[in-house]
Protein backbone atom coordinates (compact mmCIF):
# COMPACT_ATOMS: atom_id res chain seq x y z
CA UNK A 1 0.00 0.00 0.00
CA UNK A 2 1.25 3.47 -0.77
CA UNK A 3 -0.37 6.81 -0.13
CA UNK A 4 0.39 9.90 -2.19
CA UNK A 5 -1.29 13.24 -1.71
CA UNK A 6 -1.08 16.68 -3.22
CA UNK A 7 -0.22 19.54 -0.89
CA UNK A 8 -3.67 21.13 -1.04
CA UNK A 9 -5.50 18.07 0.33
CA UNK A 10 -3.96 18.15 3.81
CA UNK A 11 -6.19 20.86 5.25
CA UNK A 12 -9.94 20.92 5.81
CA UNK A 13 -10.73 23.25 2.91
CA UNK A 14 -12.89 21.71 0.19
CA UNK A 15 -11.23 21.75 -3.23
CA UNK A 16 -11.30 19.64 -6.37
CA UNK A 17 -8.28 17.53 -5.44
CA UNK A 18 -9.67 16.80 -1.96
CA UNK A 19 -13.00 15.70 -3.48
CA UNK A 20 -11.22 13.41 -5.94
CA UNK A 21 -9.11 11.95 -3.14
CA UNK A 22 -12.26 11.11 -1.15
CA UNK A 23 -13.91 9.65 -4.28
CA UNK A 24 -10.86 7.39 -4.63
CA UNK A 25 -11.23 6.31 -0.98
CA UNK A 26 -14.91 5.58 -1.59
CA UNK A 27 -14.00 3.52 -4.66
CA UNK A 28 -11.63 1.54 -2.46
CA UNK A 29 -14.41 0.99 0.10
CA UNK A 30 -16.75 -0.27 -2.62
CA UNK A 31 -14.05 -2.55 -4.02
CA UNK A 32 -13.69 -4.01 -0.52
CA UNK A 33 -17.47 -4.61 -0.33
CA UNK A 34 -17.33 -6.30 -3.75
CA UNK A 35 -14.56 -8.57 -2.46
CA UNK A 36 -16.66 -9.42 0.59
CA UNK A 37 -19.63 -10.28 -1.63
CA UNK A 38 -17.41 -12.58 -3.70
CA UNK A 39 -16.25 -14.37 -0.54
CA UNK A 40 -19.87 -14.66 0.66
CA UNK A 41 -21.10 -16.15 -2.63
CA UNK A 42 -22.38 -19.27 -0.85
CA UNK A 43 -23.61 -17.56 2.33
CA UNK A 44 -27.29 -16.91 2.91
CA UNK A 45 -28.99 -14.25 0.84
CA UNK A 46 -29.60 -11.93 3.80
CA UNK A 47 -25.85 -11.58 4.44
CA UNK A 48 -25.31 -10.57 0.81
CA UNK A 49 -28.20 -8.11 0.80
CA UNK A 50 -26.98 -6.59 4.07
CA UNK A 51 -23.60 -5.85 2.48
CA UNK A 52 -25.47 -4.63 -0.61
CA UNK A 53 -27.31 -2.16 1.61
CA UNK A 54 -23.99 -0.58 2.63
CA UNK A 55 -22.92 -0.65 -1.01
CA UNK A 56 -25.93 1.63 -1.69
CA UNK A 57 -24.72 4.06 1.01
CA UNK A 58 -21.27 4.27 -0.59
CA UNK A 59 -22.76 4.78 -4.06
CA UNK A 60 -24.75 7.68 -2.65
CA UNK A 61 -21.52 9.09 -1.19
CA UNK A 62 -19.99 9.14 -4.67
CA UNK A 63 -23.00 11.06 -5.97
CA UNK A 64 -22.70 13.59 -3.15
CA UNK A 65 -18.99 14.09 -3.84
CA UNK A 66 -19.60 14.57 -7.56
CA UNK A 67 -22.29 17.13 -6.71
CA UNK A 68 -19.67 19.07 -4.71
CA UNK A 69 -17.22 18.78 -7.60
CA UNK A 70 -19.71 20.34 -9.98
CA UNK A 71 -19.86 23.42 -7.72
CA UNK A 72 -16.12 23.93 -8.26
CA UNK A 73 -15.87 22.93 -11.94
CA UNK A 74 -18.40 24.88 -14.01
CA UNK A 75 -17.66 23.09 -17.29
CA UNK A 76 -18.22 19.73 -15.62
CA UNK A 77 -21.45 21.07 -14.08
CA UNK A 78 -22.80 22.00 -17.50
CA UNK A 79 -21.69 18.90 -19.41
CA UNK A 80 -20.82 15.53 -17.85
CA UNK A 81 -22.67 16.15 -14.60
CA UNK A 82 -25.92 16.73 -16.51
CA UNK A 83 -25.40 13.48 -18.42
CA UNK A 84 -24.87 11.66 -15.12
CA UNK A 85 -28.09 13.12 -13.68
CA UNK A 86 -30.05 11.72 -16.63
CA UNK A 87 -28.50 8.29 -16.09
CA UNK A 88 -29.19 8.39 -12.34
CA UNK A 89 -32.79 9.41 -13.01
CA UNK A 90 -33.17 6.36 -15.27
CA UNK A 91 -31.66 4.05 -12.63
CA UNK A 92 -33.69 5.58 -9.80
CA UNK A 93 -36.92 4.83 -11.66
CA UNK A 94 -35.88 1.17 -11.76
CA UNK A 95 -34.26 0.64 -8.35
CA UNK A 96 -34.95 3.62 -6.04
CA UNK A 97 -31.55 3.51 -4.34
CA UNK A 98 -32.03 6.99 -2.86
CA UNK A 99 -35.18 5.75 -1.13
CA UNK A 100 -33.30 2.65 0.06
CA UNK A 101 -30.47 4.80 1.42
CA UNK A 102 -32.85 7.15 3.21
CA UNK A 103 -35.21 4.53 4.65
CA UNK A 104 -33.16 1.45 5.62
CA UNK A 105 -29.46 1.94 4.84
CA UNK A 106 -28.11 5.25 6.20
CA UNK A 107 -31.24 5.66 8.34
CA UNK A 108 -33.84 3.22 9.62
CA UNK A 109 -37.31 4.68 9.32
CA UNK A 110 -40.43 3.05 10.71
CA UNK A 111 -42.86 4.86 8.39
CA UNK A 112 -42.74 2.39 5.50
CA UNK A 113 -45.09 -0.51 4.91
CA UNK A 114 -44.32 -4.19 4.43
CA UNK A 115 -44.68 -4.04 0.64
CA UNK A 116 -42.09 -1.24 0.49
CA UNK A 117 -39.71 -3.35 2.58
CA UNK A 118 -40.15 -6.25 0.17
CA UNK A 119 -39.52 -3.95 -2.81
CA UNK A 120 -36.43 -2.51 -1.14
CA UNK A 121 -34.84 -5.89 -0.43
CA UNK A 122 -35.71 -7.13 -3.92
CA UNK A 123 -33.98 -4.07 -5.42
CA UNK A 124 -30.71 -4.89 -3.64
CA UNK A 125 -29.13 -7.47 -5.93
CA UNK A 126 -26.09 -8.05 -8.10
CA UNK A 127 -27.68 -6.61 -11.24
CA UNK A 128 -28.84 -3.33 -9.69
CA UNK A 129 -25.62 -2.75 -7.72
CA UNK A 130 -23.48 -3.54 -10.75
CA UNK A 131 -25.50 -1.23 -12.98
CA UNK A 132 -25.02 1.74 -10.64
CA UNK A 133 -21.36 0.90 -9.96
CA UNK A 134 -20.52 0.55 -13.67
CA UNK A 135 -22.21 3.88 -14.37
CA UNK A 136 -20.17 5.66 -11.68
CA UNK A 137 -16.89 4.00 -12.69
CA UNK A 138 -17.41 5.01 -16.33
CA UNK A 139 -18.44 8.54 -15.38
CA UNK A 140 -15.59 9.16 -12.95
CA UNK A 141 -13.03 7.77 -15.40
CA UNK A 142 -14.32 10.07 -18.15
CA UNK A 143 -14.19 13.11 -15.84
CA UNK A 144 -10.70 12.28 -14.58
CA UNK A 145 -9.36 11.76 -18.11
CA UNK A 146 -10.76 15.10 -19.27
CA UNK A 147 -10.17 17.41 -16.29
CA UNK A 148 -7.89 15.67 -13.77
CA UNK A 149 -5.42 13.27 -15.43
CA UNK A 150 -2.78 13.89 -12.75
CA UNK A 151 -5.24 13.07 -9.96
CA UNK A 152 -6.26 9.93 -11.81
CA UNK A 153 -2.65 8.75 -11.71
CA UNK A 154 -2.11 9.68 -8.06
CA UNK A 155 -5.36 8.47 -6.50
CA UNK A 156 -6.57 5.72 -8.81
CA UNK A 157 -3.78 4.20 -10.89
CA UNK A 158 -0.81 4.26 -8.51
CA UNK A 159 -2.58 2.24 -5.82
CA UNK A 160 -3.12 -0.56 -8.33
CA UNK A 161 0.55 -0.85 -9.33
CA UNK A 162 3.16 -2.92 -7.49
CA UNK A 163 6.34 -1.01 -6.76
CA UNK A 164 9.79 -2.62 -6.83
CA UNK A 165 12.30 -2.00 -4.07
CA UNK A 166 12.13 -1.09 -0.41
CA UNK A 167 9.44 1.31 0.65
CA UNK A 168 9.63 3.28 3.88
CA UNK A 169 6.65 2.71 6.13
CA UNK A 170 5.41 4.33 9.27
CA UNK A 171 3.94 2.54 12.25
CA UNK A 172 0.27 2.98 13.02
CA UNK A 173 1.33 3.66 16.60
CA UNK A 174 -0.65 2.91 19.71
CA UNK A 175 -3.69 4.88 18.53
CA UNK A 176 -4.77 2.18 16.05
CA UNK A 177 -7.14 -0.42 17.51
CA UNK A 178 -7.67 -3.56 15.36
CA UNK A 179 -11.21 -4.94 15.08
CA UNK A 180 -10.50 -8.23 16.92
CA UNK A 181 -7.47 -7.08 18.91
CA UNK A 182 -5.03 -8.35 16.28
CA UNK A 183 -4.24 -7.32 12.72
CA UNK A 184 -3.66 -9.42 9.61
CA UNK A 185 -0.25 -8.43 8.24
CA UNK A 186 1.82 -9.62 5.29
CA UNK A 187 4.63 -12.14 5.77
CA UNK A 188 8.15 -11.44 4.48
CA UNK A 189 8.67 -12.35 0.83
CA UNK A 190 4.90 -12.50 0.35
CA UNK A 191 4.51 -15.99 1.85
CA UNK A 192 0.94 -15.50 2.98
CA UNK A 193 -0.78 -13.79 5.85
CA UNK A 194 -0.32 -13.98 9.59
CA UNK A 195 -2.19 -12.49 12.50
CA UNK A 196 -0.11 -9.88 14.26
CA UNK A 197 -1.13 -9.48 17.91
CA UNK A 198 -0.93 -6.07 19.51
Amino acid sequence: MMFVAQSNVWGSEVNEQKIIQVIAMTFEDIEMLIGMLEILAFMNDYAKKLIGKYFVVELNSIFGLLSKLKDLNKEYAQLEYQDMLKEIDRLEKKYKFRFIRDKIAAHKDSNIDLKSYINIWNAINYISLNEYWTMFVTHVDKVLMKYYPNEKKIYFLMRQQPLEGAIATTSKGNEYIPFFGFEIIGCPQGRGLVAGHR
